[in-house]
């Protein structure tokens, strides 16, 4: 896989959100343990996606159960 196809196919988002089908996933893991840009693109996903289930934890009235 190419940087170019793991920008252009959206994989950080998809490979965050459990969206990659096997393949996909194992491709884009060989890709971004080798790509400082991708692996920072995952990371930073990672975070953002902590801080917005934390959020909606402690949001009162809030009881959705899968954040």
């Amino acid at each position: 896989m190419t940087h170019f196809e793991a920008i252009e196919g959206r994989l950080a988002e998809g490979y965050l959100l459990r969206e990659l089908t096997a393949e996909q996933r194992e491709q884009y893991e060989e890709h971004y343990f080798s790509c400082s840009e991708c692996r920072e693109e995952v990371r930073w996903g990672a975070m953002f996606l902590a801080n917005v289930r934390r959020i909606l934890r402690e949001a009162p009235g809030i009881k959705n159960e899968t954040f």
